[in-house]
Protein backbone atom coordinates (compact mmCIF):
# COMPACT_ATOMS: atom_id res chain seq x y z
CA UNK A 1 0.00 0.00 0.00
CA UNK A 2 1.10 3.41 -0.92
CA UNK A 3 1.68 6.01 1.93
CA UNK A 4 -0.96 8.84 1.92
CA UNK A 5 0.71 11.96 -0.16
CA UNK A 6 -0.77 15.56 0.86
CA UNK A 7 0.45 18.28 -1.17
CA UNK A 8 0.11 21.90 0.84
CA UNK A 9 1.46 25.03 -0.34
CA UNK A 10 1.19 27.65 2.88
CA UNK A 11 -0.80 25.14 4.93
CA UNK A 12 -3.18 24.98 2.38
CA UNK A 13 -3.80 21.65 1.02
CA UNK A 14 -3.83 21.15 -2.36
CA UNK A 15 -4.26 17.76 -3.34
CA UNK A 16 -4.87 15.29 -0.82
CA UNK A 17 -4.13 11.07 -2.02
CA UNK A 18 -6.98 10.38 0.42
CA UNK A 19 -9.31 11.07 -1.77
CA UNK A 20 -7.29 11.01 -4.75
CA UNK A 21 -5.82 8.04 -5.49
CA UNK A 22 -8.27 5.24 -3.83
CA UNK A 23 -8.67 4.81 0.17
CA UNK A 24 -5.17 4.98 1.32
CA UNK A 25 -3.91 3.74 4.37
CA UNK A 26 -0.32 4.25 6.02
CA UNK A 27 1.79 7.34 6.66
CA UNK A 28 1.53 10.53 5.05
CA UNK A 29 3.96 12.25 2.81
CA UNK A 30 3.50 16.10 3.12
CA UNK A 31 4.77 18.97 0.30
CA UNK A 32 4.88 21.41 2.39
CA UNK A 33 5.77 24.82 0.13
CA UNK A 34 5.39 28.18 0.44
CA UNK A 35 4.26 30.20 -2.18
CA UNK A 36 7.56 31.35 -3.11
CA UNK A 37 8.52 28.06 -3.62
CA UNK A 38 6.23 27.75 -6.58
CA UNK A 39 8.13 30.80 -8.46
CA UNK A 40 11.61 30.40 -9.72
CA UNK A 41 14.36 32.30 -7.30
CA UNK A 42 18.19 32.61 -8.58
CA UNK A 43 20.35 31.30 -5.97
CA UNK A 44 23.22 32.30 -8.25
CA UNK A 45 24.38 32.68 -11.85
CA UNK A 46 23.67 28.94 -12.81
CA UNK A 47 21.45 28.02 -10.18
CA UNK A 48 17.61 28.11 -9.82
CA UNK A 49 15.71 27.68 -6.88
CA UNK A 50 11.88 26.30 -6.92
CA UNK A 51 10.04 23.25 -5.81
CA UNK A 52 12.71 22.87 -2.97
CA UNK A 53 15.02 22.19 -5.59
CA UNK A 54 18.01 23.93 -6.43
CA UNK A 55 18.70 23.00 -10.32
CA UNK A 56 21.67 23.94 -12.55
CA UNK A 57 20.82 26.06 -15.99
CA UNK A 58 23.49 24.88 -17.49
CA UNK A 59 23.31 21.11 -16.86
CA UNK A 60 19.72 20.63 -17.38
CA UNK A 61 19.06 22.82 -20.20
CA UNK A 62 22.37 24.15 -22.04
CA UNK A 63 26.15 25.12 -21.38
CA UNK A 64 25.42 29.14 -22.11
CA UNK A 65 21.87 29.14 -20.04
CA UNK A 66 21.43 31.45 -16.84
CA UNK A 67 19.09 31.35 -13.98
CA UNK A 68 18.34 35.07 -15.43
CA UNK A 69 17.14 33.70 -18.49
CA UNK A 70 14.68 30.71 -16.91
CA UNK A 71 13.18 33.31 -14.63
CA UNK A 72 12.35 35.67 -17.33
CA UNK A 73 11.50 32.58 -19.62
CA UNK A 74 8.92 32.23 -16.68
CA UNK A 75 7.58 35.77 -16.08
CA UNK A 76 7.30 35.70 -20.42
CA UNK A 77 5.55 32.63 -20.33
CA UNK A 78 3.47 33.38 -17.61
CA UNK A 79 1.32 35.64 -19.83
CA UNK A 80 0.24 33.08 -21.74
CA UNK A 81 -0.40 30.51 -18.99
CA UNK A 82 -0.83 30.28 -15.70
CA UNK A 83 2.53 28.66 -14.06
CA UNK A 84 1.38 28.01 -11.07
CA UNK A 85 -1.46 26.01 -12.33
CA UNK A 86 1.19 24.03 -14.35
CA UNK A 87 3.54 23.10 -11.72
CA UNK A 88 0.87 21.55 -9.34
CA UNK A 89 1.07 18.45 -11.24
CA UNK A 90 4.52 17.99 -12.14
CA UNK A 91 4.95 18.39 -8.29
CA UNK A 92 2.29 15.51 -7.33
CA UNK A 93 3.68 13.21 -10.21
CA UNK A 94 7.16 13.51 -8.79
CA UNK A 95 6.01 12.50 -5.15
CA UNK A 96 3.70 9.57 -6.37
CA UNK A 97 6.88 8.61 -8.29
CA UNK A 98 8.96 9.10 -4.73
CA UNK A 99 6.36 6.64 -2.66
CA UNK A 100 5.78 4.24 -5.47
CA UNK A 101 9.66 3.35 -6.13
CA UNK A 102 11.42 5.14 -2.68
CA UNK A 103 13.58 6.72 -4.79
CA UNK A 104 13.97 10.42 -6.48
CA UNK A 105 14.78 10.90 -9.92
CA UNK A 106 17.87 12.66 -10.98
CA UNK A 107 15.77 15.96 -11.81
CA UNK A 108 12.24 16.39 -10.65
CA UNK A 109 9.27 16.20 -13.18
CA UNK A 110 9.19 20.04 -13.07
CA UNK A 111 12.18 20.59 -14.13
CA UNK A 112 11.14 20.22 -18.00
CA UNK A 113 8.97 23.68 -17.51
CA UNK A 114 12.55 25.15 -17.11
CA UNK A 115 13.68 23.96 -20.22
CA UNK A 116 10.17 25.46 -21.97
CA UNK A 117 10.85 28.44 -20.56
CA UNK A 118 14.27 29.62 -21.03
CA UNK A 119 13.99 28.33 -25.08
CA UNK A 120 10.55 30.07 -24.99
CA UNK A 121 12.22 33.39 -24.06
CA UNK A 122 15.63 32.86 -26.44
CA UNK A 123 12.98 32.51 -29.03
CA UNK A 124 10.75 35.77 -27.87
CA UNK A 125 14.27 37.82 -28.42
CA UNK A 126 14.47 36.46 -32.18
CA UNK A 127 13.30 39.42 -34.89
CA UNK A 128 9.69 39.68 -36.42
CA UNK A 129 6.54 39.92 -34.75
CA UNK A 130 5.20 37.20 -36.40
CA UNK A 131 6.32 34.68 -33.30
CA UNK A 132 2.83 35.94 -32.05
CA UNK A 133 1.37 32.80 -33.90
CA UNK A 134 3.68 30.70 -32.26
CA UNK A 135 2.78 32.02 -28.78
CA UNK A 136 -1.14 31.60 -29.87
CA UNK A 137 -0.55 27.64 -30.78
CA UNK A 138 1.77 27.18 -27.55
CA UNK A 139 -0.86 28.55 -25.37
CA UNK A 140 -3.63 26.44 -26.91
CA UNK A 141 -1.63 23.11 -27.09
CA UNK A 142 -0.83 23.44 -23.26
CA UNK A 143 -4.21 24.40 -21.92
CA UNK A 144 -5.66 21.18 -23.07
CA UNK A 145 -3.95 18.84 -21.73
CA UNK A 146 -3.83 20.73 -18.31
CA UNK A 147 -7.65 21.01 -18.27
CA UNK A 148 -7.46 17.42 -18.41
CA UNK A 149 -5.22 16.56 -15.36
CA UNK A 150 -7.32 19.07 -13.73
CA UNK A 151 -10.38 17.29 -14.36
CA UNK A 152 -8.80 13.86 -12.61
CA UNK A 153 -7.83 15.60 -9.90
CA UNK A 154 -11.54 16.31 -9.58
CA UNK A 155 -12.08 12.79 -10.27
CA UNK A 156 -10.76 11.54 -7.49
CA UNK A 157 -7.47 10.97 -9.49
CA UNK A 158 -8.54 8.79 -12.07
CA UNK A 159 -6.50 8.65 -15.18
CA UNK A 160 -4.05 11.56 -13.63
CA UNK A 161 -0.88 9.76 -14.25
CA UNK A 162 -1.65 9.26 -18.20
CA UNK A 163 -3.06 12.84 -18.32
CA UNK A 164 0.05 14.03 -16.69
CA UNK A 165 1.95 12.29 -18.91
CA UNK A 166 0.25 13.63 -21.67
CA UNK A 167 0.84 17.09 -20.84
CA UNK A 168 4.52 16.21 -20.06
CA UNK A 169 4.64 14.89 -23.85
CA UNK A 170 2.93 18.40 -24.80
CA UNK A 171 5.60 20.75 -22.82
CA UNK A 172 8.48 18.19 -24.09
CA UNK A 173 7.27 18.80 -27.63
CA UNK A 174 6.86 22.39 -27.81
CA UNK A 175 10.49 22.50 -25.92
CA UNK A 176 12.15 20.91 -28.84
CA UNK A 177 10.30 22.92 -31.39
CA UNK A 178 11.72 26.16 -29.85
CA UNK A 179 15.29 25.08 -29.03
CA UNK A 180 15.70 23.61 -32.26
CA UNK A 181 14.73 27.18 -33.75
CA UNK A 182 16.50 29.48 -31.16
CA UNK A 183 19.91 27.16 -32.22
CA UNK A 184 19.32 27.45 -35.97
CA UNK A 185 19.20 30.97 -35.35
CA UNK A 186 22.43 30.38 -33.07
CA UNK A 187 23.91 29.19 -36.18
CA UNK A 188 24.19 32.77 -38.26
CA UNK A 189 20.79 31.45 -39.95
CA UNK A 190 17.88 33.67 -39.86
CA UNK A 191 15.09 32.32 -38.37
CA UNK A 192 11.39 33.14 -38.94
CA UNK A 193 7.75 32.02 -37.99
CA UNK A 194 4.79 31.57 -39.78
CA UNK A 195 1.26 30.32 -39.64
CA UNK A 196 2.37 27.24 -41.85
CA UNK A 197 5.47 25.67 -40.46
CA UNK A 198 7.25 24.76 -37.43
CA UNK A 199 9.63 27.73 -38.37
CA UNK A 200 11.32 29.38 -41.28
CA UNK A 201 15.66 29.31 -41.66
CA UNK A 202 17.14 31.47 -44.56
CA UNK A 203 14.01 30.39 -47.04
CA UNK A 204 13.68 26.65 -46.05
CA UNK A 205 10.35 25.42 -43.97
CA UNK A 206 11.23 23.53 -41.26
CA UNK A 207 9.13 20.72 -39.26
CA UNK A 208 9.77 19.55 -35.87
CA UNK A 209 8.87 15.65 -34.83
CA UNK A 210 9.81 14.22 -31.53
CA UNK A 211 9.63 10.86 -31.00
CA UNK A 212 9.23 8.67 -28.04
CA UNK A 213 10.37 4.48 -27.22
CA UNK A 214 10.38 2.17 -24.29
CA UNK A 215 13.31 0.86 -23.31
CA UNK A 216 14.66 -1.49 -20.58
CA UNK A 217 17.72 -2.56 -19.10
CA UNK A 218 17.65 -6.03 -18.43
CA UNK A 219 19.98 -8.15 -15.81
CA UNK A 220 20.12 -11.46 -14.79
CA UNK A 221 22.38 -11.92 -11.59
CA UNK A 222 26.74 -11.95 -12.58
CA UNK A 223 24.99 -10.95 -15.85
CA UNK A 224 26.21 -7.98 -18.63
CA UNK A 225 23.01 -5.84 -18.60
CA UNK A 226 20.75 -6.40 -22.01
CA UNK A 227 19.61 -3.71 -23.24
CA UNK A 228 15.66 -4.24 -24.16
CA UNK A 229 13.96 -2.10 -26.99
CA UNK A 230 10.09 -2.78 -27.65
CA UNK A 231 10.35 -6.49 -26.51
CA UNK A 232 13.59 -7.29 -28.50
CA UNK A 233 16.53 -8.04 -26.51
CA UNK A 234 19.67 -6.40 -28.16
CA UNK A 235 22.46 -8.45 -26.26
CA UNK A 236 25.43 -7.60 -24.76
CA UNK A 237 27.12 -5.89 -27.64
CA UNK A 238 24.62 -2.91 -29.75
CA UNK A 239 25.98 -2.00 -33.22
CA UNK A 240 25.71 1.50 -32.69
CA UNK A 241 25.39 2.51 -36.40
CA UNK A 242 23.43 -0.28 -37.73
CA UNK A 243 20.84 0.29 -34.61
CA UNK A 244 20.52 3.80 -35.20
CA UNK A 245 19.97 3.67 -39.13
CA UNK A 246 17.54 0.58 -38.21
CA UNK A 247 15.57 3.36 -35.70
CA UNK A 248 15.72 6.01 -38.35
CA UNK A 249 14.39 3.93 -41.53
CA UNK A 250 12.06 2.15 -38.64
CA UNK A 251 8.23 2.47 -39.76
CA UNK A 252 7.84 4.81 -36.59
CA UNK A 253 10.15 7.57 -37.72
CA UNK A 254 9.67 7.21 -41.30
CA UNK A 255 5.86 8.19 -40.44
CA UNK A 256 7.07 11.25 -38.61
CA UNK A 257 9.03 12.06 -41.25
CA UNK A 258 6.56 11.76 -43.78
CA UNK A 259 3.75 13.89 -42.38
CA UNK A 260 6.46 16.95 -41.53
CA UNK A 261 6.86 16.21 -45.65
CA UNK A 262 3.19 16.10 -46.05
CA UNK A 263 3.08 19.43 -44.12
CA UNK A 264 5.44 21.26 -46.44
CA UNK A 265 9.12 20.69 -44.97
CA UNK A 266 11.79 20.95 -47.03
CA UNK A 267 13.83 20.47 -43.83
CA UNK A 268 12.55 17.82 -41.03
CA UNK A 269 14.11 17.96 -37.21
CA UNK A 270 13.49 14.32 -35.90
CA UNK A 271 14.37 14.81 -31.98
CA UNK A 272 14.87 11.15 -30.42
CA UNK A 273 15.84 12.42 -27.24
CA UNK A 274 13.05 9.69 -25.42
CA UNK A 275 13.89 7.08 -27.38
CA UNK A 276 16.97 4.59 -27.52
CA UNK A 277 18.20 5.95 -30.48
CA UNK A 278 19.58 9.04 -28.68
CA UNK A 279 22.00 6.23 -26.44
CA UNK A 280 22.84 4.92 -29.74
CA UNK A 281 23.62 8.62 -30.81
CA UNK A 282 25.66 9.14 -27.79
CA UNK A 283 27.56 6.24 -28.69
CA UNK A 284 28.23 6.89 -31.95
CA UNK A 285 30.43 10.38 -30.76
CA UNK A 286 32.12 8.87 -28.42
CA UNK A 287 33.30 5.27 -29.73
CA UNK A 288 34.07 6.60 -33.45
CA UNK A 289 34.56 9.98 -32.27
CA UNK A 290 32.20 11.35 -34.99
CA UNK A 291 31.78 15.56 -34.58
CA UNK A 292 27.51 15.43 -33.94
CA UNK A 293 27.78 19.35 -33.32
CA UNK A 294 24.29 20.44 -34.31
CA UNK A 295 26.19 23.52 -35.80
CA UNK A 296 28.09 20.71 -38.47
CA UNK A 297 24.67 19.05 -39.14
CA UNK A 298 22.54 22.09 -39.69
CA UNK A 299 25.60 23.10 -42.37
CA UNK A 300 25.58 19.58 -43.80
CA UNK A 301 21.29 19.70 -44.39
CA UNK A 302 21.73 22.85 -46.11
CA UNK A 303 24.72 21.61 -48.60
CA UNK A 304 22.22 18.32 -48.84
CA UNK A 305 19.57 20.65 -49.89
CA UNK A 306 21.39 22.69 -52.37
CA UNK A 307 23.12 19.57 -54.10
CA UNK A 308 20.02 17.66 -54.73
CA UNK A 309 16.74 17.47 -54.86
CA UNK A 310 16.10 13.68 -54.36
CA UNK A 311 16.86 13.39 -51.23
CA UNK A 312 15.14 15.12 -48.12
CA UNK A 313 17.76 16.45 -45.26
CA UNK A 314 16.39 15.39 -41.81
CA UNK A 315 18.10 16.67 -39.34
CA UNK A 316 18.04 13.93 -36.01
CA UNK A 317 18.49 15.90 -32.65
CA UNK A 318 19.10 14.73 -29.07
CA UNK A 319 19.68 16.50 -25.97
CA UNK A 320 22.02 15.01 -23.82
CA UNK A 321 22.51 15.56 -20.11
CA UNK A 322 26.12 15.99 -18.54
CA UNK A 323 28.06 18.72 -16.84
CA UNK A 324 27.17 21.30 -19.30
CA UNK A 325 23.96 20.11 -21.64
CA UNK A 326 24.86 20.02 -24.71
CA UNK A 327 22.16 18.77 -27.93
CA UNK A 328 23.76 16.87 -30.71
CA UNK A 329 22.69 16.34 -34.77
CA UNK A 330 23.22 13.87 -37.41
CA UNK A 331 22.23 14.48 -40.66
CA UNK A 332 20.63 11.53 -42.34
CA UNK A 333 19.56 11.94 -46.16
CA UNK A 334 16.04 10.33 -46.48
CA UNK A 335 15.14 9.78 -50.69
CA UNK A 336 12.33 11.19 -51.72
CA UNK A 337 10.98 8.29 -53.33
CA UNK A 338 10.31 6.35 -50.30
CA UNK A 339 9.01 9.31 -48.77
CA UNK A 340 6.70 9.17 -51.61
CA UNK A 341 5.49 5.49 -51.81
CA UNK A 342 5.19 6.57 -48.35
CA UNK A 343 2.20 9.29 -48.98
CA UNK A 344 0.62 6.67 -51.27
CA UNK A 345 -0.12 3.88 -48.91
CA UNK A 346 -1.41 7.00 -46.10
CA UNK A 347 -3.44 8.74 -48.71
CA UNK A 348 -5.37 5.64 -50.97
CA UNK A 349 -7.00 6.49 -54.39
CA UNK A 350 -10.37 7.58 -53.28
CA UNK A 351 -10.19 8.05 -50.09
Amino acid sequence: MFPRIQLKINDRIIIDSEDFVSKVEGSVLNFSLKDSDTFPATVDSELVAIGGWKLNAVSLIHSRASSEMVIKGWKSLGQLIPMDRLLIPFLYSTGIDYVRFNISGVEPKWARLLRLCYWYEKCLGLDGEDFRYKQTEIKRAILKPLRNVEKTIDNEGKGFLSATEQLSRTISSYTSELAISALTNGCSSKVSFDKKHDFIFDTFPCEVKSLYSHMTIEREKDETPKLNIHGQTLGEKVNSHGEFFKFIFSKKALAHISKAYSQGGKFVFLDVTHTFASILMYLLSTESEIDLSFSKALNNAVNLAKNTKEKLPVVVVSSVSSYAHQTIAFVVPIPLQLIQSLEKIRKPKGK
